[in-house]
């Protein structure tokens, strides 16, 4: 069955979700926009390469100074069994765990300092800009005032002799949308382009107990925060996973589609989809392996009994 959202990473105007396109921006302001867009990448990278530089070295510094100073504490504690530590082992020991701290204070400083330029005010000016051109594309586009963002699960593949094939780690991208609904259909934005998908298409919406992983995490609060907490976000080495996610079938045109959502997204299941869900999801329902990608074939629990 293919994604809805589907997008050619080598040739973005033959991506699947094009076809569902009702609106889109000029080319002369999506050029307009680029041009932004790099101008405030340049100056990011001017003034913090350096010191976003130096966070990576800080952390992977710390990271293996920590691993180290874990092997060192075992090999002090079988010795300590055998009434034999070297004061030698000792000595080093404490001196890669004070150097440890030391980085993490300056890891720490460099991190605050970057926050703060940030906050400067060249950066605000240009954040505040950012968000008067956006609401510009959602006014051309003539998204209503106060439409929400939310997270949706995009396919992003590379199409090789015909073969549909996952060009990414995780099993999608999660995109943030502007998500509303307008006289019996459903319009999805990304100020770019207005995607337009009628209720009538719709054919049936389940809430699927199943871990699924996605590249990123776009909301404001982390995924620990208390909101999120029951749907068990967690990185991963590519990305996160999440235990749970909507799974929303579409029919168009004799063609078969599905629409993959988080499973914290229930606010916009239930007020743009209209699908009442009163339990979210159990852990020990869960299954241990998250949705995984075999090209264009998906590979999942029998709980998906319409996945054949």
């Amino acid at each position: 069955m293919k994604d809805y959202f589907e997008i050619n990473v080598d040739d973005v105007d033959k991506s699947g979700y094009k076809k569902f396109v009702v609106d889109s921006i000029s080319d002369e302001k999506r050029k307009e926009i680029e041009e932004h867009d790099k101008k405030f990448q340049k100056i990011v990278n001017e003034r913090l390469a350096g010191k976003k530089k130096l966070d990576s070295i800080l952390y992977y510094l710390i990271m293996i100074f920590a691993i180290v100073s874990l092997i060192l504490a075992l090999i002090v504690f079988q010795r300590t069994e055998q009434d034999e530590v070297p004061v030698a082992l000792l000595i080093i020991l404490a001196i890669i765990l004070g150097s440890d701290i030391v980085l993490g204070i300056i890891y720490s400083i460099n991190r605050k300092k970057i926050r703060k330029e940030m906050k400067g005010e060249e950066f605000s000016k240009m954040s505040e800009e950012n968000k008067d051109i956006e609401q510009s594309l959602l006014k051309i586009l003539k998204v209503p005032e106060g439409t929400q963002k939310y997270d949706i699960f995009v396919r992003s593949v590379h199409i090789k002799n015909n073969q549909v094939i996952n060009a990414l780690k995780t099993s999608y991208n999660n995109y943030s949308l502007y998500v509303y609904k307008k006289d019996d259909a459903i319009y999805f934005c990304d100020t770019y382009e207005l995607i337009k998908l009628k209720e009538k298409e719709i054919k049936d919406i389940k809430l699927i107990n199943d871990k699924i992983t996605f590249s990123s995490w776009n909301k404001k609060e982390p995924p620990a925060d208390s909101k999120y907490k029951p749907y068990k976000v967690k990185p991963t080495t590519s990305g996160l996973v999440v235990n749970c996610f909507y799974e929303v079938k579409i029919e168009r045109n004799n063609e078969d589609y599905i629409l993959r959502i988080p499973g914290y997204e229930k606010e916009l299941m239930e007020n743009v989809f209209s699908f009442k869900q009163e339990d979210i999801v159990q852990i020990d329902q869960v299954k241990e392996n998250p949705v995984q990608e075999n090209g264009n074939e998906e590979v999942e629990s029998s709980k998906n009994e319409d996945q054949k």
